[in-house]
């Protein structure tokens, strides 16, 4: 356990300074040691599907995500795979992920019986400084004209790569673009889908931001991206 721990950290580090790494597996064991098994001191975000903790790699920091355990293994595997894809200076680096299942002796129905226990976890880089949402709300940020510029332009040349990738953001909003100490912004892959025919309709946590289309048609086209795009502009 030691040893795959060590072996962990010395990957990440690896990772951490050379930005051509591809991302890889990781185990449970390494993400429960850099986040202190998940202690709640550690946490640094939350949303409808999964918590976000930092994570003390050497000196460095990096984020990691817990997904729900109840969401599918078919679902958990197109989202490593979209994030294997999006690799770009505007979209937050994807470092690696963890699928572990573990056995649990559980009292169901009153029988002991063995339980399978599913951890599904993605870790990224972690972005400092502050997301999009708090510029805007809080006057004491004050942003210039080229920062605002900086911004967009990041923005937009994300989501080029990510069409280009035929990947759909699907929560892009102020709160998932995070602006580091150089104001430059980078997107948070919360929700994303490849580009395909969809039978049902989509459905956001962040509604309000949906161009009008999704709800009526079957397939989602890259359109949606612009909409969100000028009403993030907007705000």
């Amino acid at each position: 356990m030691e040893y795959e721990i060590s072996t962990g950290h010395n990957a990440l580090e690896r990772m951490l300074i050379d930005g051509s790494t591809e991302p890889m597996d990781l185990p449970l064991s390494l993400l429960e040691d850099i986040t202190n098994c998940f202690s709640d001191d550690q946490q640094i975000g939350s949303g409808g599907f999964a918590l976000v903790y930092k994570g003390m790699v050497g000196n460095e920091i990096v984020a990691v995500k817990r997904l729900s355990r109840n969401m599918h293994e078919s679902k958990f595997h197109k989202e490593v795979e979209c994030l294997m894809k999006a690799k770009h200076k505007n979209i937050v680096r994807f470092l690696g992920y963890c699928s572990d299942t573990q056995g649990k002796i559980m009292v169901y129905e009153g029988k002991m019986v063995m339980a399978d226990i599913r951890n599904w976890l993605l870790c990224f880089e972690y972005v400092p400084n502050s997301s999009l949402d708090k510029y805007i709300t809080d006057a004491s940020h004050g942003l210039d004209w080229r920062e605002c510029f900086q911004i967009i332009k990041g923005t937009c040349d994300g989501l080029c790569h990510l069409h280009e990738k035929r990947i759909l953001h699907l929560d892009l909003k102020p709160a998932n673009i995070l602006i580091d100490d150089h104001m430059v912004p980078t997107f948070v892959l919360q929700t994303f889908v490849d580009h395909c025919n969809i039978l049902q309709p989509v459905r956001s946590n962040s509604i309000n931001l949906l161009a009008a289309d999704i709800w009526h048609l079957s397939s989602i086209v890259g359109k949606s991206h612009l909409y969100r795009t000028y009403i993030v502009l907007a705000l």
